[in-house]
């Protein structure tokens, strides 16, 4: 699924607006004098794209095998593209119910600063606030500086009560 929203970004330099009916599937952002429509997309990256963005990002690397494995157990994914090139995404991974969770942000480096994160997620709450129960338990892992973009969003650090806890296979 496509959408349009207006406003959904308003960083210094932007202005925000819908790119004609509510049947287009982008935004339009002027940007220094220079016009880009980015599309949000409600899909699951092919897992070449998913391992693209990843590592364009400096997230962590998965396997071939595993991105074919996981991604199709996702939850919800929204992907951000431009001219039909991915330029972000991020997903939401567990049962829907109890337990869900944050994965997967990332917006590659020539995009980054532009608002485009906080899209991501306006999109991905939007989907929790209209799909998962109230009683769910929601988390993410935040790197830093992007704690700051989650703490918007309502996050808050869970230490000393409860701390995050990783275990890696193979390692």
């Amino acid at each position: 699924m496509n959408r349009t929203k207006a406003g959904a970004i308003a960083p210094v330099f932007f202005v925000v607006q819908p790119s004609g009916s509510s049947d287009d599937q982008g935004f339009e952002i002027e940007e220094e004098f220079r016009s880009v429509t980015v599309t949000v997309v409600h899909r699951l990256p092919d897992p070449e794209v998913f391992l693209a963005l990843r590592k364009a990002g400096g997230l962590g690397r998965f396997s071939l095998e595993a991105a074919k494995a996981g991604l199709p157990r996702s939850l919800f994914c929204v992907m951000l593209e431009i001219d039909g090139n991915a330029i972000g995404m991020g997903r939401l991974v567990g049962d829907g119910a109890c337990s869900v969770q944050i994965d997967d942000i990332v917006v590659v480096p020539e995009h980054q600063g532009k608002g485009y994160g906080r899209l991501i997620m306006q999109e991905l709450m939007d989907y929790i606030s209209e799909n998962v129960p109230d009683t769910a338990y929601v988390n993410l892992l935040a790197d830093v500086p992007a704690n700051k973009l989650y703490e918007k969003f309502g996050f808050r650090e869970t230490a000393p009560v409860t701390i995050g806890m990783a275990f890696k296979k193979g390692m």
